[in-house]
């Protein structure tokens, strides 16, 4: 016996056949394609990049799963969407935000960090957040470029 919760719930069983039923015969142009894209590159969520498109989400969904050329690029983009936080991470951690290094350093550490002969080395998971900080710093300032004296804008910051 279903409540009223159960009632007001759609089963995925019928989810997916509205998704179908509105996907039916539904192909998208190229430009549409593109414009979708685009929006998506902007950072606008599915649902937004479709309705900016007027299109359904079935539609990209139906795309989505018969043309791997679409799907591929819908993947790339939300590949280079990441890529721009993990930059804007490593920049606030490089500005000297202690949480953006530890996650960075937690997520992310140096290979050389585990090629040593000491196994009672401490993982990254081990170590304090001081000690990150620490590795972090030490790392940073054998692998970046020193700036030149009186240059103090930080490479991750924009000039205005």
């Amino acid at each position: 016996m279903e409540g009223k919760t159960g009632d007001a719930l759609l089963s995925k069983h019928k989810v997916a056949k509205l998704l179908a039923d509105d996907a039916t015969g539904l192909q998208l142009t190229a430009a549409q394609q593109e414009e979708y894209l685009q929006f998506l590159a902007c950072g606008l969520p599915p649902a937004e990049a479709c309705k900016k498109v007027g299109i359904s989400l079935a539609a990209i969904a139906a795309v989505m799963e018969t043309d791997e050329r679409f799907r591929n690029l819908v993947d790339r983009v939300r590949e280079l969407l990441s890529q721009n936080v993990a930059a804007a991470l490593y920049c606030a951690a490089m500005k000297g935000n202690v949480s953006a290094q530890t996650f960075y350093l937690k997520n992310r550490p140096p290979p050389d960090w585990f090629e040593t002969a000491d196994a009672d080395a401490l993982t990254p998971e081990e170590l304090t957040d001081d000690e990150l900080l620490a590795q972090f710093q030490k790392l940073a300032a054998e692998l970046l470029p020193q700036p030149a004296p009186g240059d103090s804008q930080s490479r991750c910051e924009t000039k205005s």
